[in-house]
């Protein structure tokens, strides 16, 4: 059941704080497209999701969460 969410879910940011996450985590831009597609699940990819979706006022990205509808 938590795998079929996982694909059913992705995180949307700008091209360009992908490039700025991928800088602060110290990986590479895949790494950060993969978290935010949930294609990983480890706890480097949940921080990086987890920063996304926070607002630019808590230093995120001010990600917004798309869910597919079937």
């Amino acid at each position: 059941q938590k795998e079929k969410k996982m694909k059913d879910e992705k995180i949307f940011i700008k091209r360009s704080e992908v490039k700025r996450l991928a800088s602060l985590f110290k990986v590479s831009e895949v790494m950060v497209y993969m978290a935010l597609r949930y294609d990983r699940d480890s706890e480097l990819a949940k921080k990086i999701r987890h920063t996304a979706l926070k607002s630019k006022a808590d230093g995120g990205c001010d990600g917004e969460i798309w869910k597919r509808i079937k």
